[in-house]
């Protein structure tokens, strides 16, 4: 799974998708690395561990993923709007 996640994340910037490269900025790894950060920047800040700490570091795989899929599907309807006309009739 880590493989198919890494290979996809490598083909988004180097133009081997459909997928502009500025859509590298919804990828997993980078919401992952970011939800992870955040309770690790807090406690730097002296800020005390709280439940939403928590919650961001064993989520973060799944909130990624939704931004990843919602990102897709959004570029995907702009993308291709005549699409949206066919499925309504």
């Amino acid at each position: 799974m880590l493989l198919l996640i890494l290979s996809s994340a490598f083909a988004v910037p180097t133009r081997k998708t459909v997928l502009p490269r500025r859509m590298f900025v919804f990828h997993m790894p980078t919401w992952q690395i970011i939800f992870v950060l955040i309770p690790d920047i807090r406690k730097l800040a002296g800020a005390e561990v709280s439940t939403m700490d928590f919650v961001l570091s064993q989520d973060s795989g799944n909130a990624a993923l939704l931004i990843w899929m919602t990102a897709n599907a959004m570029w995907a309807g702009a993308e291709h709007p005549e699409m949206d006309m066919e499925m309504e009739m």
